[in-house]
């Protein structure tokens, strides 16, 4: 069986595994900040998913091992909480740093049409995305909206390919 592996990093547990849980229907914790969870696509194609709360100040991720291994990374925060969005920009900026991995950002929100804007994409030296980036809203509890932006990240894959 082939296995694809992708990264849902999230600044809070709660968010990871809400995320993973709405895909796989379960998961599997490991410890305090990392989860695990899978799906099987069809008898011979499965993907892993590996929720990693970021925490800086206990970082002992080898996130240059890692990396290499992963197909792509998928980044949450809430779209209502700039405190969420500041954490993974950090995150963000070191991966970008270290690999040419796709990478999806996803904002969750909750159903709500009218959402005020985060100060971050507005201001001069905002919110910056490279081009192995993508964006979307997603409301993380939906199932179909999360299993949309994981094919959003497959589909950067599938650009890819010569």
């Amino acid at each position: 069986m082939r296995v694809g592996e992708f990264t849902v990093i999230s600044p809070r547990n709660a968010m990871k595994d809400i995320f993973m849980e709405s895909i796989c229907g379960h998961i599997t914790h490991i410890d305090d900040r990392i989860s695990f969870s899978s799906l099987d696509i069809n008898k011979n194609l499965a993907i892993h998913f590996y929720g990693i709360k970021i925490d800086f100040k206990d970082n002992n991720i080898s996130w240059d091992l890692l990396t290499p291994k992963i197909l792509g990374h998928i980044f949450l925060f809430n779209w209502e909480d700039e405190g969420t969005l500041k954490t993974i920009e950090k995150m963000l900026d070191h991966l970008a740093g270290i690999s040419t991995t796709p990478i999806m950002v996803i904002a969750n929100v909750n159903g709500n049409n009218d959402l005020p804007m985060p100060e971050k994409f507005v201001e001069p030296n905002g919110f910056a995305l490279e081009p192995t980036v993508r964006f979307t809203y997603c409301q993380l509890s939906d199932s179909k909206c999360t299993k949309r932006a994981v094919s959003g990240i497959v589909n950067i894959l599938l650009e890819r390919l010569p």
